[in-house]
């Protein structure tokens, strides 16, 4: 299949690259990936507990994203426009961002002393998008490992 998409496109004088930033320009650039973050040593799940409820007391903070709505699975809340609304997902130790430009969702692991942490943005172009990763990901960092 791919053999044919070279062949199509190579009679129109295009690359696949061509082709492909084609669709970045029409519908934007998009990227995803996680961090995770490990709290080692008997204190580490309790860390990890007491990060989470710290941050569900107080929202992050991220500068540079508008936030639009916020997801609690394990309380079952989320919020939108100032106004809280109710979840009716199973419940779930995960906190969810969603924000104008992506998301971040945080949700410790099941079998490892570790907090993951996944990010989804979009923009015009990749550069725009790298950028959101890398300051989202400094602030985490910083909160997370203090």
């Amino acid at each position: 299949m791919l053999s044919e998409m070279v062949g199509f496109y190579k009679k129109q004088h295009k690359t696949l690259m061509d082709v492909l930033n084609n669709i970045y320009q029409e519908y934007g650039y998009y990227m995803e990936l996680t961090d995770n973050f490990f709290f080692e040593g008997i204190q580490g799940k309790e860390t990890m507990k007491q990060l989470l409820d710290k941050i569900r007391k107080e929202p992050l903070a991220i500068p540079h994203l508008s936030l639009l709505e916020t997801r609690d699975y394990a309380t079952q809340q989320g919020m939108k426009d100032g106004h809280p609304f109710s979840l009716d997902l199973p419940v779930s130790n995960v906190l969810e961002y969603r924000y104008q430009e992506g998301f971040i969702i945080l949700r410790p692991s099941g079998t490892e002393p570790k907090l993951k942490v996944y990010y989804g943005f979009h923009g015009n172009n990749q550069a725009e998008v790298a950028q959101l990763v890398s300051k989202s990901q400094s602030i985490l960092k910083t909160v997370l490992k203090g």
